[in-house]
C-alpha cells in the first residue's frame, strides 16, 4: 500500500515538472527593448573595451554600433519621406544630416580605434543625443 501511494505521488510530481517545462519561454519579441537604450548600452560597452585596451573587441562592438547607426539613419529617411509638413521635413533633414556626419566621423576613426577611441565614444554620444 505504501509503495502504491509513493508511486502515485511520484507520478503526480513528475507531471507538474513536465507542465512547468512545457510553459512557453519569454522571447525577445515579448520584451521590447528601446533601441536608444540599446545604443547607449553598446556605447558604454565600446568605452569599456577601449579602456581595457581590447582593440579587437572594441572593433567588433563598433561594427555593431555602425549597423545600429545605419538603421537609425534609414529610419530618419523613412520619417522624412512620410512627413507632410515642410517644417517637420526640415527638422528631420537636419537631424539626419547630423547623424550622417557623425557616422562618417566615427567610420574615419575606426582604423585608429586604439588611439582615437575616446574621440569615437564622444562622437557616438553626440549621435545618441540626436537619436
Amino acid at each position: 500500500m505504501k509503495r502504491l501511494l509513493l508511486a502515485c505521488c511520484l507520478v503526480a510530481a513528475s507531471g507538474t515538472v513536465v507542465m512547468a517545462q512545457n510553459k512557453a519561454a519569454v522571447t525577445s519579441q515579448d520584451q521590447k527593448v528601446d533601441p536608444k537604450l540599446m545604443f547607449a548600452s553598446k556605447v558604454n560597452e565600446l568605452e569599456a573595451n577601449i579602456a581595457r585596451k581590447d582593440e579587437q573587441t572594441a572593433k567588433s562592438t563598433y561594427m555593431q554600433l555602425a549597423g545600429m547607426m545605419q538603421t537609425r539613419i534609414g529610419e530618419k529617411q523613412r520619417a522624412y519621406d512620410a512627413s507632410n509638413s515642410d517644417a517637420e521635413r526640415k527638422e528631420i533633414a537636419k537631424q539626419r544630416k547630423q547623424q550622417e556626419q557623425l557616422y562618417i566621423d566615427t567610420k574615419n576613426l575606426y582604423p585608429t580605434i586604439g588611439t582615437s577611441g575616446t574621440e569615437m565614444v564622444k562622437k557616438m554620444r553626440e549621435f545618441l543625443n540626436v537619436y
